[in-house]
């Protein structure tokens, strides 16, 4: 008969590694008791939209991330950058910022580059303009929030 604990071990490291590598396909909790979905996604904006003209540009979105998320200015966001960034910010929930980190991680390296940011520039301009409007962009964060888990 098989050593129950081994078993469980096993069982328990496959389980802590699919967890890590699905994160993207599965829900997550969103906790803010601060920041309503519609509040913290207009913060998001204002962050980014520097000069006020209704359109991100990729500059400003790849500027306001440098600026607030790379601790380190080694031009990568690591994951634990991020959180801690993201919840001092938008006061959003440790799990929530884990998920979107994954979210906006469109190569599943760990880290955020200029690379993940043409991704999801790419996923975000709905209408195809090669322009992100701050509705698309609004549409779009509003969307990860709704299908998030309300925290409990």
């Amino acid at each position: 008969m098989p050593d129950l604990r081994l078993v469980f071990l096993l069982l328990g490291s496959a389980a802590v590694h699919g967890l890590a590598h699905n994160l993207r396909q599965q829900g997550c909790i969103q906790t803010s008791l601060n920041f309503s979905p519609y509040l913290a996604v207009r913060n998001i904006i204002n962050d980014m939209d520097k000069n006020g003209d209704g359109t991100l540009e990729q500059s400003e979105v790849v500027s306001e991330f440098v600026t607030r998320y790379d601790s380190d200015n080694n031009s990568e966001i690591t994951e634990a950058e991020f959180v801690i960034q993201w919840i001092l910010r938008y006061h959003d929930g440790r799990d929530f910022a884990v998920y979107l980190f994954h979210h906006f991680d469109k190569n599943d390296d760990l880290k955020l580059t200029s690379a993940d940011f043409l991704g999801l520039q790419a996923e975000i301009d709905s209408n195809g303009d090669g322009k992100l409007s701050d509705a698309e962009f609004k549409t779009f964060m509003l969307d990860i929030y709704k299908n998030c888990v309300p925290g409990s």
